[in-house]
Formats: structure tokens, C-alpha cells, sequence
């Protein structure tokens, strides 16, 4: 069940039939929550004294601050013109500023093409009647297409998801197996810079090829990783940009990837934009590695200007 805010519907309509049906349609707004009597002025295009002189002839004192009691009654909307197949109720629940429209939307699979309101239904339609009331359904259209559109989305998302976490490339593998090679070639780097630790000073030389010699396969596991992660961070973005901040979910792709049996919770997947040229000069997966032999790097030439410099001392 969602609510659809009429705060931004009942400005929008009277601010196109301010002219026909004006203290209905300011004190419509006024009870949708809009309570800024300069904004409904300017919107109405009226002064703010007959904003006062609209709100008083319909019963709102608008210097009042007592909130009036609820008095919530829902009842099934009938259906007026084009309904969406997936909207399989409406309810309308009266309350004390305005109506909230709670709806029931039936389960997309993520495959059904996206939803759209047909052309004739766009604008008002000869179906919704004339004058100021005509708005209300077209905007009502608007509204259960957005929020079937919304659903849609949710369920689309995971569908190409599961996609994803099903798609082989070269060398034939699925993201999990990626994600594993990337792991494995990054632990072996890191172990091969730790065991200069423990080398005997006779061995140093052959455990610094053991860091050289893990590089390669580590880079190259990360540029398998960044692209697969890249492909992730699109689709993520795709559906930020459906649902917006508000609504987009912080865990998006773990939780639709729990709902295909997958835990990704520790794969390494950043912001879209981390994976777009122009916005990175380096991709998440290679900027980890790079930093490992950065800091394992500048580590050995401490140790070697060290040793250098204990040689280089005279026999006292």
C-alpha cells in the first residue's frame, strides 16, 4: 500500500483553474497541507488578502493553529475511464487536510514491459467531465501510473539482477566466480608483501619477485571484477533514477540478489559514477590493488634505504 501526496496536485490545479473555481480550489489546497498563503497567493495570481477571504468563505480560519480532528472513512473508489491491469484496488481515505489514495498493486514478474498511460489518457480526457474536477482524475491517472510504474521498477530491477549474477563471460565464469578470482589474486599479493616479514635477509631477492610476479594476475583479476561490478553500479543507478532518493533502498543490490539465493554483501560494488570516465581515473577494484603494492612498494624502499644506509656506516 502507497499514499499519493495531493500537496504539489492541488497547487498545479489551481493554478489552472484558479480563475473558474477559485476558494474551492485554495481551500482544496489549503487542506492538502499547503499552508503558505504567499505561495497560494502568487499560484492563484490573486493577493494574499483574498487568499484570506477564499479560506473564510469555505469554513478555515487561517490563523487558527488547532489541528482539526481526524475523521478518516475509506471507501473503494469506482473506476472512472483507464485503470492500469496491475492496479487491483484503490481506496480513498478521507482525512482532516485533503484525501490520501491508498492502492493495491498486483506482483510484476520484472519482465512485462514498463508501464505507461495510453496517449488518449494523457491530458483530460472527454470522459472526466468539465470545470475544476476534471483535473482530479487526470492527475489521479498520473499518480496510479507512477506508482505502477514504481512497482514495476522494484520488480524489474531484480529480475535483471538475477540476470547479472547469472551472466558468463570470459573465461567463461559468473560473477560469484569473478568475485572469488579477484579475492584469491588480491590475498596472494597482500601474503606476498607480508612475508618479507619472515624472509631470511639470504632470500630477499626471491621474495621480492613473489610481489612482482602477483601483481600481474592481481591487476588483471581486478579489471575482470570492475567490469562485472560496473554492470551492477548501471543497473543500481537505473533504479535510483525511477525511484528517486527517497525511495531507492540503501542495499538494493544485496537484498534482490539475497532474493535470487546470492549473498554479495562483501563483493566490492561502488557508485555508478566510480566506474564512469570522467568522473574516475581509476576503477574501485584496480585503485585497491594499486594501493596494496603502493604501500608494500614504499615499505620495501624504507627497509632498503635502511639497510643502505647501515652499510654504508664506517667501522668504528
Amino acid at each position: 500500500m502507497d499514499s499519493v501526496d495531493l500537496r504539489t496536485e492541488t497547487l498545479a490545479a489551481l493554478r489552472r483553474w484558479a480563475a473558474t473555481d477559485r476558494s474551492t480550489l485554495v481551500a482544496a489546497a489549503w487542506r492538502a497541507g499547503n499552508r503558505n498563503v504567499s505561495e497560494l497567493a502568487r499560484t492563484a495570481g490573486v493577493g494574499r488578502d483574498a487568499i484570506y477571504a477564499d479560506l473564510r468563505a469555505k469554513g478555515i480560519d487561517p490563523t487558527s493553529r488547532e489541528e482539526p480532528a481526524a475523521t478518516i472513512k475509506a471507501a473503494v473508489l469506482p473506476i472512472p475511464g483507464w485503470r492500469h491491469p496491475h492496479l487491483l484496488a484503490v481506496a480513498e481515505a478521507g482525512l482532516p487536510y485533503g484525501t490520501r489514495y491508498d492502492y493495491t498493486v498486483a506482483p510484476f514478474s520484472g519482465q512485462e514491459p514498463e508501464p505507461e498511460l495510453p496517449d488518449e489518457w494523457r491530458g483530460i480526457h472527454p470522459s472526466d467531465g468539465n470545470g475544476p474536477r476534471s483535473w482530479e482524475r487526470s492527475a489521479q491517472r498520473h499518480s496510479e501510473i507512477e506508482l505502477v510504474r514504481r512497482a514495476w521498477a522494484r520488480s524489474h530491477f531484480t529480475f535483471q539482477v538475477g540476470q547479472l549474477l547469472t551472466a558468463r563471460q570470459y573465461p567463461y565464469r559468473a560473477p560469484a566466480e569473478d568475485w572469488q578470482a579477484y579475492v584469491e589474486a588480491r590475498e596472494t599479493l597482500r601474503a606476498a608483501y607480508s612475508a618479507l616479514d619472515t624472509t631470511p635477509d639470504n632470500m630477499w631477492r626471491s621474495a621480492l619477485l613473489h610481489t612482482v610476479d602477483a601483481q600481474g594476475p592481481a591487476r588483471h583479476a581486478a579489471e575482470q571484477w570492475d567490469q562485472r561490478a560496473a554492470a551492477f553500479a548501471k543497473l543500481d543507478h537505473w533504479l535510483l533514477r525511477q525511484l528517486g532518493e527517497s525511495e531507492h533502498p540503501t542495499h538494493a543490490i544485496r537484498d534482490a540478489a539475497a532474493e535470487h539465493g546470492i549473498d554479495t554483501s562483501a563483493w566490492l560494488i561502488e557508485d555508478h559514477y566510480d566506474y564512469s570516465e570522467g568522473f574516475t581515473s581509476m576503477m574501485p577494484a584496480a585503485e585497491e590493488i594499486e594501493e596494496i603494492v603502493k604501500k608494500g612498494d614504499e615499505r620495501v624502499r624504507r627497509v632498503a634505504a635502511l639497510t643502505d644506509a647501515g652499510h654504508r656506516q664506517p667501522n668504528a
